[in-house]
């Protein structure tokens, strides 16, 4: 990921009706999917497996998949119709984390305007969904479409504070959050948006 532009922070919306914004655990936990080298990734006591791939191959034929050398971290590319690129990294330890990344070259927008982007990456998610596995091991498709949707519809109007804010979906011991990471512009001038899942602690 190198080559993408500092972000400019923003600001967390303020509604009455958002789900609880919780503290975030670490500063790992919304690591780019290039960084390989945090302890989530490489310790010996993880308790989750091998990362396996997520998306249906009957949906997306042309999707491939790749386990990293710390033997947990998976990564899964596929093409999106319009010609956007999407890029799964299943990672984590404690935590189970999906982090959805889109590189696309459609929309030549301000990367300072989030809500914007917060509203593709609705969009996004919305194509991908029909193509995620029923058997995933954290529910996208669902739970976390449904929260990020209920998070844009409730406070795209507002500002923004705080990339990485982990935006609560239950109220479960087993918690599940998704944290709307960065958008950046690559230097061939494609701009990149990246989200992510999680449940935890395992």
């Amino acid at each position: 990921m190198s080559g993408l532009i500092p972000i400019i922070g923003l600001a967390v919306c303020a509604c009455n009706n958002h789900p609880k914004v919780l503290e975030a655990i670490t500063p790992q936990a919304t690591a780019a999917p290039s960084s390989t080298n945090d302890s989530l990734l490489n310790d010996d006591n993880c308790i989750r497996t091998q990362a396996v791939p997520i998306l249906d191959r009957a949906v997306f034929p042309k999707a491939t998949f790749r386990v990293l050398k710390d033997s947990i971290t998976g990564i899964e590319s596929v093409e999106l119709d319009g010609g956007d690129r999407l890029e799964i990294k299943n990672w984590g330890c404690e935590y189970y984390c999906l982090t959805f990344k889109i590189t696309t070259n459609r929309f030549q927008h301000d990367t300072t305007d989030l809500p914007f982007w917060l509203d593709k990456a609705v969009e996004w998610m919305g194509m991908v969904r029909p193509g995620i596995l029923s058997d995933a091991p954290l529910d996208v498709a669902k739970t976390g479409f449904d929260c990020l949707k209920k998070y844009r519809d409730t406070c795209v109007a507002n500002n923004f504070r705080n990339l990485k804010d982990e935006i609560a979906c239950n109220d479960n011991e087993m918690r599940e959050f998704f944290t709307f990471d960065r958008v950046g512009k690559q230097s061939d001038g494609a701009n990149v948006v990246e989200l992510t899942f999680a449940m935890g602690p395992l």
